[in-house]
């Protein structure tokens, strides 16, 4: 089943992204560039919530209730979607990475990528 929650990205002087799952406790990661930010908080997403049953996921907000005004200028919300059997699908998120060094992709190519290996 996929869930849909909102993500506050959070621009960096020097490039890429802090992203923050504000409905899940202890979930935030960053990302060099928007591509991998959106990966990395998929993955981050995953790795908070393994040990919680499908049905236990906090549910999510309304993304016209999170306020960014307390984050930086640039600062946005948008939605990330997570499925379980398709983050149980993959290893290791370094699987992927490097395509993110040698050209730019795209999160859905990055999630076609997961499907690929069911």
């Amino acid at each position: 089943m996929r869930h849909y929650y909102p993500a506050i990205f959070e621009p960096l002087e020097e490039g890429g992204f802090i992203v923050t799952v504000p409905d899940i406790e202890g979930c935030f990661t960053e990302g060099g560039n928007l591509d991998e930010a959106m990966l990395m908080t998929f993955d981050v997403i995953g790795c908070v919530l393994n040990e919680t049953e499908e049905s236990d996921y906090p549910p999510a907000s309304n993304i016209l209730d999170i306020d960014v005004s307390a984050f930086d200028k640039g600062s946005f919300v948008t939605l990330v979607m997570f499925d379980k059997k398709i983050y149980d699908s993959y290893e290791n998120i370094s699987e992927f990475m490097p395509s993110f060094n040698s050209q730019p992709v795209t999160f859905v190519q990055t999630h076609t990528n997961f499907v690929k290996r069911n």
